[in-house]
């Protein structure tokens, strides 16, 4: 499994040690990171997680938002891991539309969960914990300089965050 980098793990948060990708700290070590990046943000403030960028910070800077076609391309059969509430996850993401994937607390406690995924008609990625509940988690994804971000929301002040995502 190759590792694409989607934004650079490091930036974020406390819950991982010092910019190591969320997948060594899930247990997964049968990836392979296959592109790296410099990220404008580390640049201009030192690391990225000391500067909250936004929808317009990243198409700013040249970023532009992936398509329907494009987030087809690239989701089906990978997996796709970020941070956000306190927990840090990682999705395998089948080309049937199914998911199944962990996650892993500010305490390292690991938990299973499965559900689905999709591109919906406002080109937003979609995925769904079911063993969480019913509520679909949708963002839209931005990429610059070889770096992805994801944000709920496509307008200039929406706040993104950094992915990772291995094929």
């Amino acid at each position: 499994m190759n590792k694409i980098i989607i934004g650079g793990a490091c930036a974020s948060v406390l819950l991982m040690s010092a910019c190591s990708s969320i997948s060594d700290n899930l247990g997964f070590s049968d990836t392979k990171k296959v592109q790296t990046s410099t990220d404008p943000a580390r640049s201009a403030v030192g690391t990225p997680s000391l500067e909250k960028l936004t929808v317009g910070d990243v198409l700013q800077r040249g970023g532009r938002q992936l398509t329907a076609a494009q987030l087809k391309n690239i989701a089906g059969g990978s997996a796709f891991e970020g941070v956000g509430n306190d927990n840090a996850w990682r999705s395998q993401l089948a080309t049937d539309g199914t998911m199944r994937g962990e996650s892993l607390d500010k305490s390292k406690n690991k938990s299973q969960f499965q559900g689905r995924w999709w591109i919906d008609e406002a080109e937003r990625l979609c995925m769904v914990n079911e063993t969480a509940g019913t509520t679909p988690d949708c963002s839209y994804l931005y990429q610059l300089q070889g770096s992805y971000y994801a944000s709920p929301m496509n307008t200039r002040e929406a706040p993104v965050s950094m992915r990772n995502l291995f094929k």
